[in-house]
């Protein structure tokens, strides 16, 4: 009887040896289909391989925990479950968004939105063209459909409603001197050929939240509650009350930007033991965290290309903020990672899955947090750009990672102090 007992449990170690080699394979396989999932069937491998890894890491992390099975984590259990669980509870949370944001009044209004980039592209032409025409905006409604014709955004302009939208009759005057930050064109509620106006025709129904176009050529989202906030005459402030989603976003990210600071000083000591591994992150992740911010800042906030058209406005804030990010991440990602392999470098033969989940939190993390500062400083909600500049963070985060994981190595122990931390290897021979 004591014989049949022992080999049930040696069948059932063995199994659970099995279960964190499969978990090990199927952790690796799902690195690589992630990295590779720019092609459509490999990112339905990479779906498929998440939920596996999902459910294996799940059950591994309870034979871990419950202290019953004799099981021991070899590296792979926490980072699996966290990549795995993480990502799809991420893109969960992302499209549970994109349907409860009219709820929060964080309508995207998308249609409209790419309405006033091409009106505001007709505009570009036009002052281009002659700075005068505002003053024969009486028949502004042709003169748009005819510039707009002639443009390369005439899609724009033939799928807009102009009879929709006025200009700010204040911001037409040619006796005053005219603020760059107030309103030159808005949606209204009626419609009218060559309507001109205030705040008493804004929209006040439909999607809450609705953009405005200034005279600087900036997009500003506005609740039509709050319209009266805006800057409707020179005499106006435009600040919106402190409930505004930008000023609570900047306070935010200002908080954010302490977190990696204090982090950094905290352990100065380390940066200090591994200068030259932390000087080497640093410098790809301001690289990368550079190209990106300029490539985000181009094809979301001024849209030179990709996505929209909209040419007025360039803060050419995004690749200094990139640098400023990527900097810090790197030092931090740098930091705990050589924390985690100094700690547990005994315990596990590989190091892949810490170094590879601090590498993917690094990426993601950075990535929504300068989009959190460019929609701050361009005053604009973009669901899409946080999504997927996460889905690109995680990328650069995942990528420099794989390519840079040898500048962690395992320490090397002899066989007895392998089997001392890790009992399962012995077993499963």
């Amino acid at each position: 009887m004591t014989d049949e007992i022992m080999e049930k449990n040696k069948e059932k170690k063995i199994g659970d040896n099995k279960l964190l080699a499969n978990l090990e394979w199927f952790y690796k396989a799902t690195i690589i289909c992630i990295l590779a999932s720019f092609i459509w069937i490999v990112a339905f491998f990479a779906a498929v391989m998440l939920v596996c890894c999902a459910v294996m890491s799940i059950i591994a992390l309870y034979k871990v925990r419950s202290g019953k099975y004799g099981l021991k984590d070899n590296g792979f259990i926490v980072p699996a479950f966290s990549i795995s669980v993480g990502l799809i509870l991420g893109i969960g949370v992302f499209a549970g968004f994109a349907w409860l944001d009219h709820i929060l009044g964080l309508d995207n209004n998308y249609g409209q939105r790419e309405e006033i980039y091409g009106l505001n592209s007709v505009i570009s032409l036009l002052n281009r063209e002659n700075q005068n025409w505002r003053h024969g905006t009486d028949s502004w409604n042709d003169l748009f459909r005819e510039k707009g014709e002639l443009s390369h955004y005439s899609h724009f302009i033939e799928d807009t409603d102009l009879e929709r939208y006025a200009f700010n009759a204040q911001a037409l005057r040619t006796d005053i001197k005219i603020p760059q930050d107030m309103v030159l064109l808005f949606p209204t509620e009626g419609r009218g050929k060559d309507q001109t106006g205030g705040v008493e025709m804004y929209r006040q129904s439909g999607p809450r939240s609705v953009y405005v176009l200034l005279v600087n050529g900036k997009l500003k989202q506005c609740p039509y509650e709050k319209a009266r906030y805006l800057k409707w005459s020179p005499q106006d402030s435009g600040v919106i009350p402190m409930q505004d989603l930008f000023l609570k976003t900047g306070v935010l990210a200002g908080i954010l930007f302490i977190i990696p600071v204090v982090f950094i000083v905290r352990n100065w000591s380390v940066v200090r033991e591994k200068k030259k591994t932390v000087i080497l992150m640093a410098f790809l992740a301001a690289v990368a965290g550079g190209f990106m911010s300029w490539l985000s800042e181009n094809a979301f906030y001024c849209s030179k290309f990709l996505f929209y058209y909209y040419e007025e406005l360039n803060l050419g804030i995004g690749v200094p903020l990139g640098i400023i990010v990527g900097l810090l991440a790197g030092i931090c990602y740098t930091v705990q990672t050589a924390k985690r392999v100094d700690r547990d470098s005994l315990r596990y033969a590989s190091m892949y899955g810490y170094i590879t989940l601090y590498g993917i939190i690094t990426g993601v993390v950075s990535a929504i947090f300068v989009h959190l500062l460019l929609m701050v400083f361009y005053e604009v909600f973009l669901l899409e750009a946080i999504f997927l500049g996460s889905i690109f963070g995680l990328y650069c985060g995942l990528l420099l990672a794989v390519i840079t994981q040898s500048a962690f190595p395992v320490k090397l122990v002899d066989n007895e102090s392998q089997n001392k931390a890790n009992p399962v290897a012995e077993t499963g021979r």
